[in-house]
């Protein structure tokens, strides 16, 4: 029996920032950005996301990739080089 060569990206989910948040308006604020092929539309939300297999064919594989440090290749939960995240996400996503 032959394998599936390769999986489609059928969805995309990101983690985006609304940099314009709270009475200042400098905020960041972490929002879950998706879009699934035959949406009319992507859509944002600040609820969980949750995954319900009775929704995805069986075989559905999920990623999850978080951003790494351009100077010290860690992850930006546990960087701590100096690298100016912040800085990074409002250029991003502001």
């Amino acid at each position: 029996m032959k394998e599936p060569t390769y999986f489609q990206n059928d969805c995309v989910f990101e983690v985006k920032a609304d940099c314009y948040n709270g009475d200042s308006g400098d905020e960041i604020k972490p929002v879950l950005w998706g879009f699934c092929n035959g949406d009319m539309q992507d859509d944002t939300t600040e609820e969980p996301w949750t995954i319900d297999p009775k929704h995805l064919p069986i075989g559905t594989k999920v990623e999850i990739k978080f951003p790494h440090c351009p100077e010290c290749d860690l992850s930006q939960e546990v960087c701590d080089c100096g690298f100016d995240w912040e800085t990074w996400i409002k250029n991003t996503y502001g």
